[in-house]
């Protein structure tokens, strides 16, 4: 016989919980049969409400996975999408620049622009090396220049951009520019990134970029300092 008056039944088709299962274990504790076998429905709940936490759980990552693989997905397409763009954009604004350099030298105009721009980009250089430093700011003083194992004609620039991800990592792009006569008159300074992008889209995109800001922001003036911000805050930035 049992001390304590039974649990009320449960609800017919109604599987009692756990909990329901703990409280039918204290009203039966004097009756040891009735007991165990409560017990023993009591593990099997348990390991049966465990495993059905688990499956959901299982089913949540993967429901997760993909999405977080559909996002990236979308991502990835938008980028194609921008980057085909950008370049597309970039090539317009450069044809147009030649077509400004051919138009200009007919009417007598080149030789002064040029003569301007020579003096404008050795200030520049000037400039950059006081604000970036002689490490982070190489100038190449003659044919032979070898920064890094590599040639830095006279007059290019080999400027280090450092900066952090969106995870707040450090990172280090190296740029080398050359300066054709026509810049900053015409024609933005010759782009080559030398380490710190793998991917060869993502260097097309930084380079495509930073011709169209260079046109819409710069055209006349020395940009070198306003690319290294772009890449530093726009496009590090962002960066995973």
């Amino acid at each position: 016989g049992s001390g304590g008056a039974p649990p009320p039944p449960a609800a017919k088709g109604v599987p009692l919980t756990a909990k329901d299962l703990e409280q039918k274990v204290e009203l039966l504790a004097l009756d040891k049969q009735a007991e165990m076998e409560t017990l023993t429905q009591l593990a099997h709940t348990r390991k049966a409400e465990a495993e059905a936490k688990r499956a959901r759980e299982i089913e949540a990552k993967k429901a997760q996975k993909i999405a977080q693989r559909e996002l990236e997905e979308q991502r990835r397409a938008n980028a194609v999408g921008q980057h085909s763009k950008m370049l597309q954009q970039s090539q317009e604004l450069l044809d147009g620049a030649r077509v400004r350099i051919a138009s200009d030298e007919a009417a007598g105009e080149l030789a002064a622009a040029l003569e301007e721009n020579a003096t404008a980009q050795e200030e520049e250089r000037v400039v950059l090396q006081a604000i970036f430093g002689e490490e982070a700011c190489v100038i190449g003083s003659d044919e032979n220049s070898v920064v890094d194992g590599m040639t830095l004609p006279n007059g290019a620039v080999r400027l280090l951009v450092n900066g952090v991800n969106s995870k707040k990592a450090e990172m280090q792009v190296v740029l080398q520019l050359e300066m054709p006569a026509e810049y900053p008159s015409h024609l933005p300074p010759t782009l080559r990134i030398v380490s710190g992008v793998a991917d060869g889209a993502e260097r097309s995109f930084i380079s495509s970029s930073l011709t169209v800001l260079f046109f819409e922001q710069s055209l006349g003036t020395c940009v070198v300092h306003l690319w290294e911000e772009w890449v530093r805050e726009e496009w590090m930035a962002i960066q995973v």
